[in-house]
């Protein structure tokens, strides 16, 4: 790309940096560390939620529909809930 500022600003306004934008991973710490990369065959372009036991992909929408879904709150609920008592629960990987 040339280093003009025209050429700078079309790019940033363009589909393209747009998409990318979109692609930035979840900021949120707490639902980050129940995200990994999947290493089941086939599925290594894909993520894992260690919570819901669930692949998806590795795509900002589809992270937030997950996220924001009530089976994945729902879940976190009682994960936070167990850690508060010191009950030991299937959900806490770590």
């Amino acid at each position: 790309m040339p280093c003009k500022a025209d050429a700078i600003q079309n790019y940033l306004s363009g589909k393209k940096y747009a998409k990318l934008q979109r692609l930035q991973c979840v900021e949120n710490e707490e639902v980050k560390k129940h995200l990994v990369q999947s290493h089941k065959k086939g599925r290594e372009h894909q993520l894992f939620c260690l919570l819901t036991q669930r692949h998806l992909n590795n795509r900002h929408d589809h992270i937030m529909k997950h996220v924001e879904g009530k089976r994945f709150q729902r879940v976190l609920k009682r994960c936070k809930y167990g850690r508060s008592t010191g009950i030991v629960s299937i959900y806490m990987k770590s």
